[in-house]
Order: structure tokens, then C-alpha cells, then sequence
């Protein structure tokens, strides 16, 4: 007995170790990528923007296209903690806004935390349920086996939530081949209602996974009861969506005929050689995937055919609602292409895994049982085999990147923090925070004028100056001759690249400063790997006397 409780606590140790590895993991590259304003990356501006907006209570905020619902919350609720231990001499929104890269950093955190929670939690219930500790461990592999994820795991992406609804439906349908209730209970279609419109809300490219429920649900009354709870639910959890949902209809309605990414392009519904390439690129890059599920299909087919009468329906009618699913994903994504929109059926390998392997104890009937162990070791350590040099290589290029913008943002820091900047990029972004916060405001909505006076206060001396649309942008006063004179404040111009016609094209924005001021450009620093420049504008001081 003492032998077997050995057992049994050594498996559950055993069910630690992946979800420390992928703890360790998200904080290695939430450190790696540092600051993301640095980067300036979307979509962590507009969830940035919009969570701020919630936590202030405003839920009518302007970005509800994915809708990416339970990320905004999170958001919201994790600034709100996090201003919790800030010191008490600011405002939230003035120290939320000085410090946008600490409050994103403690969101990834919070979601990489949850994330780890759940593979724990998800390994030690199918091990209880199963008796199996290589399911246990399987299901835990989920969100390391799409490649992707490594680009956004130390990022503020509605794909970092998709864990939690796929992870919990792969484990419902893992629980349900070792259940032997033959029906879905009333509390089981209100559960997969629930999960079905929280990964919606999550984002629409988890909308296949609806055709799971309503495939494995037996009468036609219980899928109809299945589609109004989740519905339901689905405007019950995203608030900001139901508050604009003729905004929201009209968005589907235009991806669904049209065949652009975001509702763009001909209204043609496919571009078939847009199609074939994208199919060809998924093929590349997620073939263990594919083929995967090709064996799955094969496998089951080979199962019927031989066992027909005596196969087990439950099992073949989960494994057919899988692929199925597996099949729509894979033409939505190749109708409106990015790589990672396939990720919600890429989470499900462990789950075609495991298909395969309750398919295969079936056809041997007892025997040579021992080979589907095996083939689960083989698998679980030939996956993380194959995951290190992604790893590796994710890890490399981001920290390449990062530490050359870096190097423009270190010299930045050293100058006077109250001088006038000019800022021009319309690119990646800039070493400046303020042209993070200026195109997430854009998606403040109605709530811009609320966020101006905070964004004036705190940055009063920023023009930042888009190229793509030709406009300066700032929060403050504007910028003239009378405020450079009267400030003595020093002035500097910041150029993401070193054409000199972009520098040209800069000054002609404010005519004053060669009218009447007579710049000289001073530069100071160059970047080599970037192509950034940073000027000290000098003005002649007689001719502002004379003035």
C-alpha cells in the first residue's frame, strides 16, 4: 500500500514540471522583449487603451473586433491591483500613463500565471480521471506545441487566453471517453455553452470549436438549447460588444463576404490562389500537425471499417466533431490568412494524441498495450526535442531586434527629460513611450478627451509627426516660436531614419523654425543597425533677440 501511495505521489510530482517549464518560460521572454512600447507592437496598444477604459468603468470602449472581451478585463482588473502597491503622490491614470510598460508587464504575468494554474490543474484531474499520467502530461503539452507561441507569450495578445476554453474542452472530451454516461447531462450542455461563448469572446477564430458540442450533443432540442445559452452567454460576457452590436454584426457580415483580411478586399468570399498558397504555407510550417490529423482520419476510418457493429460510437463521433473542426479552421485561416489565427485547433494536438492512442487500444483489444506507451513517451519527448532550437531561434531574433532599438533608447534616456522633442516615425515605433500611448489614443473613443489633460500633463513637450497621414499630433500646446523662446527648454528632433529628405520633410511641418528661428541641426547620435537619428535643434539667439 505504501508502495503504491509512492507510486502515485511520485506521477502527481511528475505533473509539476511543465507547468514550471512554461511559467519559466513566459517570464524569459516577457524579460527578453523589456519594454513594448519599445516596440510598439499591435494589438498590445489598443488592449492596453481599452483595458484602461474599463478599469475606469467605461465599457463602451471603441475595439471590439476580435472582441478579445476577457483580455480587456484582465487588463482592467490587473492595473487596478497593480496601482494597489504604486506610491500614493500620483494619480492612477498619470502613473498608469508614465508607466505603461510596468502595468502591460504585470498583465502577461498575471495571464502567464493563470496559464500555468490550468496546466496543472488539467494534468492532475485527466491523471485522476484516466489513471494515465502520460494523458495528464499530454494535455499539458498544449500550448507549447504550436511554434508561434513563442512570438507572443511575453506579449498582451488575445491568443494567450485560448488556453484556458481549448484546454477545458479537450479535457470535458477526454473525461467523456472514460465516462460511462452514455448522454450529455442538462449541466454539462450549460457548461459547454458557457466555455463555447467565453472562447468567443476570447476571439472569433475559436468559432469552429462550436461545431464540437453541437456534433457530440445527441437531440436536435439539446443543440438548439446548446446555440441559445451560448449565445446568451457570449452578450453576457462581452459587455462591450453587446453595447455595439450592429457595430459588431456589420464587421462579421463584411469578413464573411469578403475575402481580405478584416472584412477588405473583392467581395468574391475566396481568392482561390490566395487560398492554395496558404494552405501551402501551413503545410510548411505545421506539417507534424496535419499529419497528425491525416493519421487520426485514416486511423478511424480503419477502426470503423473493421469493428462497424461493435466500434465505439461515442469515441468515433468525438473523433469526427474534432476533425471536422480541424477542416473549418483550416479554411477559414486559408480564406483570411496569418498564422496565428490557427492556433486554436494547433492547441488540440495533445487531444488528437489521445484519440489516436483510445483508437489504437481498441483495435489491439489488450494487446501490445505497452506500444501506446511507448509511442505517448515518444511523443512528449520528441515534441519537446523539437521545440528547444524554435525556442532558441525565437529567442535569438527577439533579443537581436530588442537590443538594437535598445541601443537609440539608452541614449535617448541620458538628455534633459524636460526638453521639446519632435518626433517622426510612422514605422515599427521609436524609443519614446509617448508614440506607444499617441496610437493606442486613437482607440480611446469617446474617452479621449477624459485621458487628454492626464497625457498633456505628463508628456506637455511631445509633437510627434506621422508621415503615413501627413499629421502632428501632441496633447499639449501647440508647438511655436513663442513657446521654444519662453520654455529655454532645449529641442530635439527624432528621425526613424537618416533620409535626409525625411528631415527636410519635418522642419517644413513648423515653417517657424527656418522662418524665423534659423535651425542648425546638431547631430548627436546615429543608430547603424536601425537608421535612427537624433538632432539638437540650435537656433541663431540674435536673430531671437531682434525679435
Amino acid at each position: 500500500m505504501k508502495t503504491q501511495n509512492k507510486i502515485f505521489q511520485a506521477k502527481y510530482l511528475l505533473l509539476f514540471i511543465i507547468p514550471m517549464l512554461y511559467f519559466s518560460i513566459g517570464a524569459y521572454f516577457r524579460y527578453l522583449l523589456g519594454d513594448l512600447t519599445l516596440r510598439s507592437l499591435d494589438p498590445e496598444n489598443v488592449y492596453f487603451i481599452t483595458g484602461l477604459g474599463i478599469s475606469e468603468g467605461h465599457f463602451k470602449v471603441a475595439h471590439i473586433d476580435h472582441p478579445g472581451t476577457p483580455l480587456q478585463y484582465l487588463m482592467a482588473i490587473s492595473y487596478r491591483i497593480t496601482f494597489l502597491f504604486r506610491p500614493d503622490n500620483v494619480t492612477f491614470l498619470e502613473d498608469i500613463f508614465r508607466n505603461p510598460d510596468l502595468y502591460m508587464a504585470v498583465a502577461n504575468t498575471i495571464i502567464t500565471g493563470i496559464t500555468t494554474a490550468l496546466l496543472f490543474y488539467s494534468g492532475q484531474r485527466i491523471y485522476r480521471k484516466t489513471g494515465s499520467v502520460l494523458y495528464g502530461l499530454l494535455i499539458q503539452c498544449s500550448p507549447f506545441l504550436p511554434v508561434i507561441w513563442f512570438d507572443l507569450i511575453g506579449r498582451i495578445v488575445p491568443e494567450l487566453m485560448m488556453p484556458i476554453p481549448v484546454i477545458l474542452l479537450e479535457m470535458f472530451l477526454m473525461e467523456l471517453m472514460y465516462s460511462e454516461e452514455e448522454n450529455i447531462s442538462a449541466k454539462q450542455v450549460v457548461y459547454l455553452s458557457a466555455l463555447s461563448a467565453f472562447g468567443l469572446s476570447v476571439k472569433l477564430t475559436l468559432i469552429p470549436l462550436w461545431f464540437i458540442p453541437l456534433l457530440i450533443l445527441k437531440k436536435w432540442k439539446t443543440k438548439a438549447k446548446f446555440l441559445v445559452l451560448s449565445i446568451i452567454f457570449f452578450l453576457a460576457f462581452a459587455i462591450p460588444v453587446t453595447l455595439r452590436l450592429s457595430k459588431f454584426t456589420s464587421w462579421i457580415k463584411a469578413i464573411f463576404i469578403h475575402s481580405g483580411q478584416y472584412g477588405g478586399g473583392d467581395a468574391n468570399f475566396v481568392n482561390w490562389p490566395e487560398f492554395w498558397t496558404n494552405l501551402q504555407f501551413l503545410w510548411g510550417y505545421e506539417r507534424w500537425f496535419l499529419v497528425t490529423t491525416i493519421i487520426t482520419f485514416f486511423l478511424a476510418i480503419t477502426y470503423f471499417l473493421i469493428f462497424r457493429k461493435k466500434s465505439d460510437k461515442k469515441l468515433l463521433i468525438v473523433t469526427s466533431a474534432v476533425l471536422l473542426t480541424i477542416l473549418l479552421q483550416t479554411g477559414m485561416v486559408c480564406k483570411h490568412f496569418s498564422h496565428h489565427y490557427y492556433i486554436p485547433v494547433l492547441l488540440m494536438l495533445p487531444l488528437l494524441v489521445f484519440l489516436i492512442s483510445e483508437i489504437t487500444k481498441r483495435i489491439l483489444r489488450g494487446k501490445m498495450q505497452f506500444i501506446i506507451t511507448i509511442g505517448l513517451i515518444v511523443f512528449i519527448v520528441a515534441f519537446f526535442i523539437h521545440q528547444r532550437p524554435w525556442i532558441k531561434m525565437k529567442s535569438e531574433a527577439m533579443g537581436t531586434d530588442v537590443a538594437q532599438r535598445k541601443e537609440t533608447w539608452h541614449f535617448v534616456s541620458t538628455l534633459d527629460p524636460n526638453a521639446i522633442w519632435i518626433i517622426t516615425t510612422q514605422n515599427y515605433g521609436s524609443p519614446f513611450r509617448e508614440y506607444a500611448l499617441m496610437t493606442c489614443y486613437a482607440w480611446a473613443g469617446s474617452q479621449q478627451k477624459y485621458f487628454t489633460e492626464t497625457l498633456a500633463k505628463v508628456y506637455p513637450d511631445s509633437y510627434l509627426f506621422f508621415t503615413w497621414d501627413n499629421t502632428i499630433r501632441f496633447w499639449g500646446d501647440e508647438l511655436t516660436q513663442k513657446k521654444i523662446e519662453e520654455s529655454h527648454k532645449p529641442v530635439y528632433l527624432y528621425l526613424e531614419n537618416d533620409a535626409p529628405e525625411l528631415y527636410q520633410k519635418t522642419l517644413d511641418k513648423f515653417p517657424f523654425l527656418t522662418d524665423s528661428l534659423k535651425v542648425a541641426p546638431e547631430l548627436l547620435f546615429s543608430n547603424e543597425k536601425t537608421k535612427e537619428m537624433v538632432y539638437k535643434l540650435n537656433f541663431d539667439t540674435d536673430i531671437n533677440h531682434q525679435k
